[in-house]
């Protein structure tokens, strides 16, 4: 099975559990992406009562600026695929820190000094 093919199953088994609803099915499946590429330091943080802004809230850190962009690229890819709209991006060119917006979940992801 391809890397690929590997990540949309598993991706797929993620959404699917009756265990997450809508939204906190994507929140955990864009944390398994982000952790299947090596990401660091990865919290879902629950906004619903904080903020009109998103339901959740994703962190993860990157090694450099290279994972950072791929991590956002397969969990958009990813989330794309199972029915999510990707909002915006942000941050991408320098990717210090970069952002993803669905909506209803935020997808943050640093380069390890940005974080701290």
């Amino acid at each position: 099975m391809a890397q690929n093919e590997y990540v949309q199953s598993e991706v797929k088994k993620v959404i699917g559990n009756s265990a997450f609803e809508f939204p906190l099915n994507h929140a955990m499946a864009a944390t398994w992406i982000l952790a299947n590429h090596k990401g660091d330091n990865l919290k879902i943080f629950d906004m619903k009562k904080s903020t009109s802004l998103c339901d959740f809230a994703v962190r993860a850190t990157a090694q450099n600026a290279t994972q950072a962009r791929a991590m956002i690229d397969e969990v958009s890819v990813q989330l794309k695929e199972n029915g999510a709209n990707i909002l915006s991006y942000e941050g991408y060119e320098g990717a210090d820190w970069i952002l993803l917006d669905t909506g209803d979940i935020m997808i943050h992801v640093f380069n390890g000094p940005a974080r701290d």
